[in-house]
């Protein structure tokens, strides 16, 4: 089994079922809040209670098997970012607050980033277009100077031939 540290203390990540998991009562320790509460939140919550587990096992330090309370990595983020900052203990709360400005950041960059490329896009294809008017524009009036100095050519050899 895998293990990471967060605030001097070791978070299980077992890996089951093709997937990484955390153990969510490790990482409550470590910010010093109540397992239990985070429990029922995440059993009520809408999309985390489809996802969370209590069927993996982990060894203590005798090598007796014990029920770990987990969910999937990739959720484990979202459920981070979902709790309240005054609830989490003084020692961990600034690298907690930390993380939720970075989550609020990366949030804003991913759904504003989309629209800064599209309207990226938007504005090439507007150049774009405005270039192609413009040599419509520029070849429309090439083509007028064209008729006029056939016109002119024309009468020309009218008046060379009487």
């Amino acid at each position: 089994m895998k293990q990471v540290t967060v605030n001097n203390t070791a978070i299980d990540c077992p890996f089951e079922s093709q997937q990484h998991y955390v153990a969510i009562r490790s990482i409550c320790q470590a910010l010093g809040i109540d397992h239990q509460k985070q429990f029922e939140r995440i059993k009520n919550d809408y999309i985390l209670k489809d996802v969370y587990t209590d069927t993996v096992y982990a060894s203590d330090e005798i090598g007796r098997k014990q029920k770990m309370f987990c969910l999937p990595i990739k959720y484990i983020f979202g459920w981070l970012f979902s709790i309240d900052e005054t609830k989490i203990n003084e020692r961990a709360k600034p690298t907690f607050i930390k993380y939720k400005a970075e989550c609020y950041e990366v949030l804003y960059n991913h759904f504003v980033g989309k629209m800064e490329v599209q309207n990226t896009i938007n504005l090439k294809e507007i150049k774009l277009l405005e270039a192609i008017q413009a040599q419509k524009d520029n070849l429309h009036s090439m083509q007028k100077e064209l008729k006029m100095v056939r016109t002119e050519r024309l009468n020309a050899q009218l008046e060379l031939s009487f």
